[in-house]
Parts: C-alpha cells; sequence; structure tokens
C-alpha cells in the first residue's frame, strides 16, 4: 500500500469552480452575459471582454459597467467501492460563490478605444464537502480486508475538506479603427492565481471482534504480533538448518537409508538423541514416523525454507503495518498556492451591412502559470513519508489559449440574434499527464436573442452547449468535466440616458457520466464504479454608464 490517503485536494480545483467556460476559465463574465449566454460580438460595455475590438463601435465619451453574480453549485460523487460503508455512497459537496465581479471601463475617442478591465477568469468561488470524498474515505476502508484475519468488520471517521480559488485578471488594452467594417485589438491580462485548502481526517476507528477500537494503536498492536510471530518462526527455521546439519553426519557415513530406530539399534546413536529429533521435528509440524534419515533431512530443509519465508513476510506485514499505523492518526491540511501569469489577447471587429451584422473575434494566447504552496499543516500521504503540499513546491497551471468567433445580426428593429463558438486549447498547456487526460479542445457553441420591448426595455434568452475534451482517465472524484446545457433569460432596463440595469438569470445541467475504475489493493485490482453528476444556477445584476457621447 504506497499510498493510505490520496489528495484531499487537487491543483485543478480551479476546474470544479469554474462556472461557465473551459475546464479551467470563466466566461460567464458579465450580467448580461447571464440573459443571453452569449456576448461574442457585443459592442457594449461588456465588450472589454468579450469582444475588445467591438468597443469602437461606443460612443465617443467613458463607458462603466459594475455587475455582480451568486452563482452555486451542486457536486455529488456516488461511489460503489465495495468496501465502503453502505455502498454505493453518495458524497455531496456545495459550491458557491456570493461575489463574482466584473468590472469593465472604457473611453472612447475618435477611432481609439482605451478599455480596462477586471473578473475572476478562473475559479471564482469555495467547496465544501462536510462528508468527505472516496479517494478519502477509500483508502481507510481497506482496513476491513486487510486486517479481517484478525477480527476486523467495519471502519468508521469523521472527515471533511473545503478549498476556495479564484484566478482575478486585470486586464487593459487598446482598440482600433481601420475603416467602417474594420478594428482591430491588442492588449494583455494580469492573472493572480490564489487556492487555499483546509481539512482535516479524525477519528478513524476499526470495529474488530464486535468492539470499537482506535485504528493507530490497533495497527500497532497487530504489527507487534506479527513482529513477535516472525521472531518464532527465525528462531524455528534456526532450529530445522541446526538438525539437518547434524543429520548430515549420518549421511555422510553412509547411513542415510537407515530410520532413527535401526541406528538405535546398531548402537550408533542414543534413544534420547531419536528422541531430540523426532520431537524437534514433530514441532515444526511433521510427522517423523518411519522416515529415514535422508528423508528426514529433507524434512527439515523445506522446514527451514517455510519458517524462513514465514518470518520474511511476517517482518514485511509488520514493517507496512507500522507504516500505515501514523496515516491513521487526525491528520489535518491548511495550504495556500499563489502564482501570477500573463495573456496576451488580440481581437478584430468585422462589421456589415450597415452594421447590421457584426462578428467579433477574440484570440487569448496561453497563460504561462504556476502555482507555490505555501503550506502551514501538511497530510501525509505515503508510507514512505510523502505528503499532499510540500512546502514551497512548484506546480504547474497553465490557463490554455482560447479562440472565441461569434456574430450579432439585426433581424428586425426591435430583434438581435446573437451566436457564439468558443474552442479551449487544452492539449498545449503544461498540466501533469496531459496526454493521458487530454483529446483535443474543449469547444462551446450558444445561441441568444434580444428583443426590445420598447426604447427602455428589453428582454433575452439564450443557450449555451459545452463538450469538454477529457478523457475518462482525467475524471476523478476531485476534478470532473462534462458536457453541459445552460439556459439563460433575463433583460435590460434603461433608468436614464447615463444608466442601464442588467439582469438575468441561468441555470447549467450537466451530463451525468460514469466511469470505470480499479483500486489497487495489495497487487490486487478491485473493480468499482463512480458516477459524477452537477447542476448551478446562477443570477447577475449590474449597472452600465455611459458618460458624455452622443
Amino acid at each position: 500500500m504506497k499510498k493510505i490517503i490520496v489528495s484531499f485536494f487537487s491543483l485543478l480545483l480551479t476546474a470544479n469552480l469554474a462556472f461557465s467556460g473551459g475546464i479551467v476559465t470563466n466566461t460567464n463574465q458579465s450580467a448580461s452575459w447571464t440573459r443571453m449566454m452569449v456576448r461574442d460580438a457585443s459592442t457594449s460595455i461588456d465588450a472589454v471582454y468579450y469582444n475588445p475590438a467591438g468597443l469602437t463601435k461606443l460612443s465617443d465619451g467613458f463607458h462603466l459597467s459594475l455587475s455582480n453574480q451568486v452563482l452555486g453549485q451542486t457536486k455529488n460523487v456516488i461511489s460503489d467501492f465495495m468496501y465502503l460503508n453502505n455502498a454505493p455512497v453518495d458524497y455531496e459537496g456545495k459550491v458557491s460563490a456570493p461575489l463574482f465581479p466584473g468590472v469593465y471601463a472604457a473611453y472612447k475617442t475618435g477611432k481609439l478605444a482605451f478599455s480596462f478591465g477586471f473578473n475572476p477568469i478562473g475559479g471564482g468561488g469555495s467547496a465544501d464537502f462536510a462528508g468527505g470524498l472516496p479517494s478519502i474515505e477509500m483508502p481507510v476502508s481497506t482496513l476491513v480486508p486487510m486486517l479481517a484475519s484478525t477480527g476486523v468488520t467495519g471502519y468508521s471517521m469523521n472527515m471533511n475538506f473545503s478549498g476556495t480559488s479564484v484566478y482575478f485578471g486585470v486586464q487593459a488594452g487598446v482598440s482600433y479603427e481601420v475603416n467602417d467594417m474594420i478594428s482591430v485589438y491588442a492588449g494583455g491580462r494580469y492573472v493572480m492565481a490564489k487556492n487555499t485548502y483546509k481539512g482535516a481526517m479524525s477519528d478513524i476507528m476499526v470495529t474488530a471482534n464486535g468492539t470499537e477500537v482506535e485504528a493507530k494503536p490497533y495497527l500497532e498492536g497487530v504489527a507487534a504480533e506479527a513482529t513477535a510471530g516472525a521472531t518464532l518462526a527465525t528462531s524455528a527455521a534456526g532450529q530445522a538448518s541446526f538438525a539437518s546439519g547434524e543429520l548430515q553426519v549420518a549421511i555422510d557415513n553412509n547411513l542415510g537409508g537407515n530410520t532413527l530406530a535401526e541406528l538405535v539399534g546398531a548402537g550408533v546413536i542414543t534413544q534420547g538423541e531419536a528422541d531430540l529429533v523426532e520431537n524437534g521435528y514433530t514441532q515444526l509440524g511433521g510427522d517423523p514416523t518411519d522416515l529415514t534419515v535422508t528423508e528426514l533431512q529433507t524434512g527439515f530443509d523445506g522446514f527451514a525454507t517455510q519458517y524462513t519465508a514465514m518470518a520474511a513476510q511476517l517482518t514485511g506485514q509488520a514493517a507496512q503495518l507500522n507504516a500505515v499505523a501514523p496515516l491513521m492518526a487526525d491528520q489535518e491540511a491548511d495550504v495556500e498556492q499563489t502564482g501570477s501569469g500573463f495573456t496576451p489577447i488580440v481581437g478584430v471587429n468585422l462589421s456589415f451591412m450597415e452594421d447590421k451584422l457584426n462578428i467579433g473575434i477574440k484570440y487569448e494566447f496561453k497563460t504561462n502559470l504556476e502555482l507555490t504552496n505555501n503550506t502551514t499543516l501538511d497530510v501525509v500521504t505515503g508510507v514512505d513519508g510523502s505528503s499532499m503540499f510540500p512546502d514551497g513546491e512548484v506546480t504547474n497551471a497553465d490557463m490554455p489559449a482560447m479562440l472565441s468567433v461569434g456574430a450579432k445580426f439585426q433581424a428586425t428593429d426591435a430583434l438581435n440574434i446573437h451566436a457564439g463558438f468558443h474552442t479551449y486549447f487544452d492539449g498545449q498547456v503544461g498540466w501533469e499527464d496531459v496526454d493521458l487526460n487530454i483529446e483535443g479542445n474543449s469547444i462551446e457553441y450558444a445561441l441568444g436573442l434580444e428583443y426590445d420591448i420598447n426604447e427602455k426595455l428589453l428582454v433575452s434568452a439564450g443557450w449555451l452547449g459545452t463538450q469538454p475534451s477529457v478523457t475518462e482517465n482525467y475524471q476523478t472524484d476531485l476534478s470532473y468535466s462534462m458536457a453541459t446545457n445552460s439556459f439563460g433569460a433575463g433583460g435590460a432596463y434603461k433608468i436614464s440616458d447615463m444608466i442601464t440595469f442588467q439582469l438575468g438569470a441561468f441555470m447549467t445541467n450537466y451530463q451525468t457520466q460514469t466511469v470505470g475504475k480499479e483500486y489497487d489493493l495489495g497487487g490486487i485490482p478491485v473493480p468499482f464504479n463512480e458516477t459524477y453528476e452537477k447542476t448551478a444556477v446562477g443570477v447577475g445584476f449590474g449597472l452600465d454608464f455611459t458618460f458624455g457621447g452622443e
């Protein structure tokens, strides 16, 4: 058993906290998005994020958007691992983000637009698994089969963990109108990443011979018994080897074909010497009746080999139990991971049919990002003393490059149709085991409608579908990604020429997935299934301001 406890948390906790977008990237970045699910060809103030080249379509002056989203997820992992208590077991986690801000500002003058943005480009919430996860409980549950021969029939434990993850992005850039049809953008985003992890595993007990006892001292006691058994086995092997050596004298004198009784009758040995050999043979587990000296020696040699192997086995078991025992003690984790990176961004906006058709294109380059552990308390995970989050350890957490293409078509004076496409180049990041976990690119499709009821009020609705790029090998209870369908609706109300109120809500349904897995139980693969489920909801609201201009 190399590791009795696997990771409380994962580098890709960010994936679990990402609400809409790629594996680690959030694209739910404005209140306007929550009401229609697609803004890739926006020419409003939220174009700072979605279509920065389109900012040249703003009126001259200063524009500001302040918004927030209240988000939540429910995550369920169902495991049928055979040794879990009352398997299959449903582990539920709650993810919440009551504060998910979006701040966008742009100053448009002539052909130029200067813009600034601040948003949680990754993560943005906290996850709480009050009942733990199967990857934490499964290793403890295997104490039952491992110690069944000692009378262990059950186990119990307390476990919980929580984590937060937010990757704040600060974006700035310049847009330029080449002509009435073409605008371009160049800029970048500075990403500041921070993850925190807290967890505890305590009160691990085993039920032995009908009595619930602490696992750690019980394992230490069984290890002591194994050590004592190894000592006895070593002694027995030594006695057998000694007896075999004594019999070799008779064999060397060509007496190997005689029994001990014949040798006593011939006066070669005394009855006491014969009794000593026979009693030793019997104590080792054999029957010496009518055996020749050669047969007795062969038997003693076999016992020596048998008890030597038994001693080695018991010694190994004792060492394993002594190594595992400390891992059954109460443990806590208190870790902070931080890092930063830079994302170059370019964009193009194309306008046709007197601006009735607008196309926005944006490419975000890969963000090279590494996270460094600042560990206050760590969880020992392996019998070799290895731990979960060694202080100072650096882990790759690149954010993949992204291409977005969107179109907005004014079908009538009142109706606008929006469409969008995103692809994330997940396979080009530096994550561990990318080739095993990623196949191709994640993609998203979106469609939305806006309808102006009058000059002040519009309503909207939309759909967003995602298809991740992960393999089944990627899917674990700590980090999983499934295909989704999201639906949003809402509206905007123009309070005055300067202020517009935005309001929307959305729901995301994740495709349930069951993955077959194997647990290595001392070299024996134990098959089991894990089923992953998730739902998410969000509400967005905000104010857009226009100062100056036409």
